[in-house]
């Protein structure tokens, strides 16, 4: 995209939420062949992209909750995923659709995005959790607190 447009620029994507004015700052620094390449982008690579992350922390999430109620934690990178794929719809419709953007549709793939990121945080929470209880069972000394 850098390329494209002849220097650097944001990713709209990869922004912690975002304003409609934040979206349309970083959109107008793309060029007509950047604003396509974008969109391009989020129909193949970040179609396969959430699939891949979905399936690898959901995979380590069942390898730290086994068992119980928090085996549950699976489900939060897929909902991640299900989001994403939301808000790639959103972010489609206004990358071809810029300048002439719908208000609408960058407000909604904003929400996404900040539920898409939200989600992501809460399984890196568990997953850290997952962690540290781990290694808890596997050194049992660890548990135990100085005098």
């Amino acid at each position: 995209l850098e390329k494209l447009s002849g220097k650097p620029v944001e990713i709209l994507d990869l922004q912690f939420g975002f304003s409609v004015e934040k979206a349309q700052s970083i959109l107008s620094a793309y060029t007509p062949a950047a604003l396509d390449e974008a969109a391009f982008f989020l129909i193949w690579a970040d179609t396969l992209y959430p699939l891949l992350y979905g399936t690898l922390l959901s995979l380590l999430l069942a390898y730290f909750f086994k068992k119980g109620r928090s085996l549950n934690t699976v489900i939060l990178p897929w909902l991640a995923v299900l989001v994403d794929f939301a808000e790639n719809y959103g972010l489609y419709e206004v990358l071809t659709t810029f300048p002439n953007a719908a208000i609408g549709w960058i407000q909604y793939a904003a929400v996404c995005n900040t539920v898409k990121w939200s989600l992501l945080g809460l399984t890196g929470l568990f997953l850290l959790f997952g962690c540290i209880q781990r290694v808890v069972q596997l050194f049992p000394s660890v548990r135990k607190v100085a005098p």
